[in-house]
């Protein structure tokens, strides 16, 4: 049966709550998206150096043999015919053998030169530094042969100029001028050794090559002269008056 009340209601009882579960600091994970990279090991270290291993024989050999080669064409090339002649073009020219009347002289190794090895790349090396001094020398030895003055050369005097010539024209064919100069040169060196017939074709085709230079016209007119055809010589002076009228020579040749 029922018991009585005591007097006072009881205070209903409410359902607990789960209580929730306990998370430790370790436990939390990480959103994805904010998760770095997988951490990488360290790399191994590398085992210590061991001695280096020799070269195989044969290897050593080769080697051997290439640099033997080097060497032996090193001093081949030294003391090449080649070499030896383009230093004693070197030497002439130090030595002041230019060009002479009589070899030896630069010319003359820068000849053998060519001779023994047209190719070769001192040739061209050579007559760039000799082109320069061939001409100044050349242009030099006429003015000293055309002043006025007594006409009576030295024996091989216009050889010498005609070797000056020779050399400048075989570096540089092309030039008209050093190709007239060396014709006249020629002519006045067959005139001085009595061959007229040959210096006055020599002269001629310095006429045809250089045909504005008063000197050719002159020699032509002396060598009228001397074989006595003086109507013949007048033409030839008249020339060279008309191209170079400050010129004394032809003047003193004509008689006016």
């Amino acid at each position: 049966d029922a018991r009585p009340s005591s007097g006072t209601a009881a205070a209903p009882v409410l359902p607990r709550e789960a209580a929730a579960p306990t998370v430790g600091p370790t436990s939390v994970a990480t959103p994805p998206s904010l998760a770095g990279p997988a951490p990488v090991a360290p790399p191994a270290p590398f085992p210590p150096a061991g001695p280096a291993l020799p070269l195989p024989l044969p290897v050593l050999a080769g080697l051997a043999v290439v640099l033997l080669a080097a060497v032996g064409f090193a001093v081949w090339w030294w003391a090449s015919p080649t070499r030896q002649l383009a230093r004693q073009v070197e030497a002439a020219i130090e030595r002041g053998d230019l060009v002479k009347a009589e070899p030896p002289d630069a010319y003359f190794y820068y000849t053998e030169l060519k001779n023994r090895s047209p190719s070769s790349s001192a040739l061209r090396t050579l007559g760039d530094r000799v082109a320069p001094l061939l001409k100044s020398k050349g242009e030099e030895f006429l003015a000293q042969q055309l002043k006025p003055g007594p006409a009576n050369p030295a024996r091989d005097t216009w050889k010498l100029g005609a070797r000056i010539y020779q050399w400048a024209h075989e570096i540089d064919p092309q030039d008209r001028t050093l190709e007239g100069r060396l014709f006249y040169c020629r002519g006045q060196d067959l005139r001085q050794k009595g061959d007229r017939s040959a210096a006055a074709q020599a002269l001629l085709d310095a006429v045809r090559v250089a045909p504005d230079w008063a000197p050719s016209y002159n020699t032509l007119g002396l060598l009228n002269t001397e074989l006595k055809n003086y109507g013949a010589a007048i033409p030839y002076f008249e020339k060279a008056i008309s191209l170079n009228p400050q010129w004394a020579l032809p003047h003193n040749n004509m008689g006016t």
